[in-house]
């Protein structure tokens, strides 16, 4: 048995592992483990939106949307803010 990966980089694990690109296109676990990951780190962000109201978490869920880059702009990056996310060709790096 192996550990598949979805991307090019495999991690430190301690099972036989194997990168597959796409992977959650391709491998049905991959793909239940993608909607589940999705789902507890929208949860996560939506309590956060409860630590930090003034940043929108529960609407936009920390991903780079109109919304989440104005609070940025207006309020500064949050403790639990990404250091650099990508928008398209546009890439905002933060620096704290």
């Amino acid at each position: 048995s192996e550990a598949i990966v979805d991307g090019l980089y495999m991690p430190k694990l301690p099972v036989a592992c194997r990168a597959l690109v796409k992977a959650d296109a391709l491998v049905p676990e991959v793909m239940a483990a993608s909607i589940l990951a999705k789902t507890a780190r929208d949860r996560m962000m939506e309590r956060y939106g409860w630590i930090y109201p003034e940043y929108g978490y529960e609407q936009h869920k920390g991903y780079p949307t109109k919304l989440h880059r104005e609070r940025i702009l207006q309020y500064g990056p949050s403790p639990i803010q990404r250091k650099s996310f990508s928008i398209g060709p546009e890439q905002i790096h933060f620096e704290f």
